[in-house]
């Protein structure tokens, strides 16, 4: 039997859902932003906090919205982000990355590696003309050859180099300059334990990227399996000297296409997709790079809190508290985490 995170064993043994140091705070229904069967799809927030999310099918036009006050405001505003509206394909997923100066990356997989594209947004929601053609970046070419994307991050690391994990089987991750959408070279095969026996040796896609320059390496979500790629000689200039993967967290698969994993650098904090329970409720797990212990959040059905389906998250701070957001995809709603511990953060370096 496969080995499961300690602490979602706890759980199970115990009968039920704990959320532990991650606690319920509110719920943002969405709605307005999708209509006719409309979903939520991908979640990212800016450094100030704002939280912006991308939606898909249904009859409305499909776009990326934007919330700058999730924590602040009792109801928050929900106000369209990009001009003009991306309105990407109904079916297909959409998902997000920010750097640190607010620029909005989106990336579409439309089941084609020809014509699957990622956009760049300024701050004020208007192409950056100066990547891709015309803000465009399509195809999607990582060491010469055209890809689907399946999820992206900024690798703030002074590279300049947006990472992307295909969809193209095999499943690998590539990188793209962040400025102009150039080819970035070498990729890294992506592995995770898709049989659930234990090891982490299968080909596996990862729904969620982050890059911890402190550590210089690059934490993905394997469907569920929360992974790490270093190397001893690793450089973001040639993917494939990340070529040391291990399995930090092991769960039973979960065939999802959320965007299930989003990093704090500032609190040292990895959030990603990890279990699924009775009536799809789903949790989010909470790992610290410090301590290599996680927490959870979410609850089951009926309870405050529940995560119904969908899963995309993303960690913020508003004033001196942190926060994690989930996409419930059923609800079309945002369920808001506080993290009520008292540990202090201790500095890496």
């Amino acid at each position: 039997m496969k080995r499961i995170a300690l602490v979602a064993l706890c759980l199970m043994v115990l009968g039920g859902f704990a959320s532990a140091e991650w606690t319920w705070v509110k719920s943002i229904d969405c709605s307005n932003a999708v209509t006719d069967g409309g979903r939520l799809k991908d979640i990212q927030a800016d450094s100030s906090g704002s939280l912006y999310f991308t939606t898909y099918f249904g009859s409305a036009t499909r776009r990326i919205w934007k919330i700058a006050n999730p924590i602040t405001e009792t109801t928050p505003t929900l106000a369209a982000f990009e001009t003009p509206a991306a309105d990407y394909n109904s079916s297909n997923a959409a998902t997000l990355a920010i750097n640190a100066t607010g620029d909005v990356f989106l990336a579409m997989d439309t089941n084609d590696t020809a014509t699957a594209w990622i956009k760049k947004y300024k701050s004020d929601g208007t192409l950056d003309t100066t990547f891709g053609s015309s803000g465009t970046l399509s195809p999607v070419v990582l060491n010469g050859t055209n890809h689907r994307p399946r999820s992206i991050c900024f690798a703030d690391s002074g590279s300049g180099k947006l990472l992307v994990a295909t969809f193209s089987w095999p499943y690998y991750i590539g990188a793209v300059d962040a400025l102009t959408g150039a080819d970035g070279g070498a990729l890294l095969a992506t592995v995770g334990d898709s049989d659930d026996n234990g090891t982490a040796t299968d080909i596996e896609v990862w729904n969620g990227l982050a890059y911890d320059p402190v550590e210089n390496a690059i934490y993905g979500n394997a469907q569920a399996d929360l992974m790490k790629a270093t190397g001893t000689s690793a450089s973001l200039s040639d993917l494939s000297t990340f070529d040391s993967i291990t399995m930090l967290q092991s769960n039973t698969r979960l065939n999802t296409s959320a965007n299930g994993l989003c990093f704090l650098p500032s609190e040292n904090l990895i959030a990603y997709t990890a279990l699924q329970g009775t009536a799809s409720a789903i949790e989010i797990g909470v790992y610290s790079i410090l301590t290599e212990l996680q927490d959870m959040a979410g609850e089951p059905a009926g309870y405050d809190g529940y995560i119904n389906s969908g899963g995309a998250c993303t960690l913020f701070t508003q004033g001196s508290s942190v926060y994690v957001a989930v996409v419930s995809y059923y609800s079309n709603t945002l369920e808001i985490f506080a993290d009520t511990s008292a540990v202090d953060n201790w500095s890496r370096y």
